[in-house]
């Protein structure tokens, strides 16, 4: 069935990569390595649903500092892993500290340990980056015609990671016109030393700033962000009084949520005919779940 293999931008994460690639190469199991270039993390998941896959390995230390890597698991439903995965990866890794024979003939291990074969491999990059855009598209762009119109400004921030061409790639698959989004160039590359914010998570109080500051140079009225990896997003919105207000997470499910409901209810969904999880957060603020939904379960 396979197993799924991606890299940020971050020092040493193509290598990790290729490195647990050649594991399951070496034993047999079929790859598919995203080696065309740095992904975005949800890139991953999706090709384990995509591909009926049996796992997938993100490497990534998403939003930490620069000196951090690590990496994200996935289980074949395509959801991070759960107790007890976690503890029977962390077994296994303690059984098996010396690098198997198998594994490091397949890596130039006298050069920077990449593969030396990669013809072993399958790069999806190019198929899931045409399917994964045209499925949002299809799933949740509700207004294509009206998109077109649109004369509202981002500004948009990758934060040194991966974002960029996937964010703008799918804002312009929705129709959103080139002239409304304002890519803030500093940050719009993966740079593995996040030279302008040490701690690159856009939720983190002053990581924005910049950003800030450049959307109104540019007289921009949203500022967009997602985290190196781009598995995260906050978005702010400038005020009457031309100040910012960051939406906190609960603001965002709370827009998304309403979003998805009245979405639904366009399709013809019936109402009381679907369950809504949400936190108490959102009961408050969103009406609709309380007229739309047969049930509410609240979760901590």
């Amino acid at each position: 069935r396979g197993v799924v293999f991606g890299f940020d931008g971050r020092y040493n994460s193509r290598r990790f990569a290729h490195v647990a690639a050649a594991v399951f190469l070496s034993q047999g199991a079929k790859v598919y390595l995203y080696d065309k270039a740095t992904t975005c993390t949800p890139f991953n998941p999706y090709l384990v649903k995509k591909y009926n896959c049996c796992a997938g390995a993100q490497v990534t230390a998403s939003h930490n500092p620069k000196m951090d890597n690590g990496y994200k698991v996935y289980a074949a439903n395509g959801a991070q892993i759960i107790p007890p995965m976690d503890s029977q990866i962390s077994d296994s890794i303690a059984k098996n500290l010396v690098p198997w024979k198998e594994a490091l003939e397949l890596l130039d291990v006298d050069g920077e340990c990449y593969l030396k074969d990669t013809s072993k491999i399958i790069d999806p990059y190019d198929d899931v980056l045409l399917t994964y855009l045209d499925q949002m598209y299809h799933e949740l762009c509700r207004f294509p015609e009206e998109n077109k119109k649109c004369t509202l400004k981002f500004a948009y921030t990758a934060m040194h990671g991966v974002g960029l061409p996937f964010t703008t790639g799918l804002l312009k698959r929705f129709n959103i016109p080139d002239e409304c989004i304002k890519v803030f160039e500093p940050q719009a590359h993966p740079d593995p030393e996040f030279p302008t914010v040490p701690f690159p998570n856009p939720e983190e109080k002053g990581a924005l700033n910049l950003c800030l500051a450049f959307a109104k140079e540019n007289n921009c009225d949203y500022v967009i962000a997602n985290d190196p990896d781009s598995d995260r997003f906050t978005a702010c919105e400038k005020q009457k009084n031309g100040e910012w207000h960051q939406f906190t997470g609960d603001e965002l499910g709370t827009i998304f949520g309403d979003f998805s409901i009245l979405m639904a209810l366009r399709r013809g969904v019936q109402p009381r005919s679907a369950w809504f999880l949400t936190r108490l957060f959102l009961l408050r603020c969103s009406p609709l779940l309380l007229s739309t939904t047969v049930a509410v379960i609240l979760i901590p």
